[in-house]
């Protein structure tokens, strides 16, 4: 049976390993983690065959990992597979967060990111200048607007007047990130740093954040993190030296 994913997407998976451009990674092999569970569902055995090849044969081939003595994939990524049945199956990106956690518990346990990183390669928001006049345009518009609690895909689609689904499909595909991810981006970015630098508390940060409540601010948090904030604060003051509150 032929993959159900187009043949570039694992050229391009390869490629953002390569350039060590892990949440572009996890883009792709999100793709193709969501094709694999659609034509086997309930596998989970084929699902970590399948992730661990691809994972290993991209690694080694990039000279990240020797497959001689790596930290065997497999376990990690059945793992991570325990976790998304337990965390996050119903996320509307669980193929993209399934990715991003296995490539980012791999790379930890092999000695290619410190154990301290809670941000992981390369968390940040793109630069935008290579992107068409549209694409630039949505950005800036989210850039302006992301702390309004009202700012999501829909909303965003409203204010320039496209089709919803059509927008994502192009933006996902101009910038390699879902619509609502990038807006979420923002608002992470922002948490990390006032979690980092403030005392406000996890209320008042998903406020200023642009999340409705502090219980959705820590469910998204979490699931882009792996932490919910509160540990995320704890871990920076384990870092730095100082006791947790």
């Amino acid at each position: 049976m032929p993959d159900n994913h187009p043949p570039h997407i694992p050229r391009k998976f390869f490629r953002a390993v390569r350039s060590a451009n892990f949440d572009e990674a996890a883009t792709y092999l999100g793709i193709m983690i969501k094709a694999q569970y659609l034509r086997y569902p309930g596998r989970d055995d084929l699902m970590t065959v399948f992730m661990a090849s691809h994972l290993a044969c991209a690694l080694d081939l990039a000279g990240y990992l020797d497959m001689d003595i790596m930290v065997p994939i497999e376990p990690i990524v059945e793992q991570e597979l325990c976790k998304w049945h337990a965390e996050y199956a119903g996320a509307e990106n669980w193929d993209w967060i399934l990715a991003r956690r296995s490539i980012q518990t791999i790379c930890i346990r092999n000695g290619l990111i410190p154990q301290g990183d809670t941000k992981f390669l390369p968390e940040t928001l793109p630069d935008i200048s290579g992107y068409s006049d549209r694409i630039q345009m949505i950005c800036t518009f989210i850039a302006g607007h992301y702390q309004d609690p009202a700012l999501n895909a829909a909303s965003v689609a409203e204010h320039f007047d496209y089709n919803l689904s059509y927008l994502s499909r192009s933006f996902r595909r101009a910038t390699g990130f879902k619509l609502s991810h990038y807006i979420n981006l923002f608002r992470f970015q922002l948490a990390k740093e006032l979690l980092s630098d403030s005392d406000l508390s996890v209320e008042q940060i998903a406020q200023r954040c642009g999340f409705s409540s502090a219980s959705s601010f820590i469910r998204a948090f979490r699931a882009n993190e792996g932490l919910t904030p509160g540990m995320f604060r704890n871990r920076l003051l384990e870092l730095s030296g100082s006791d947790p509150a």
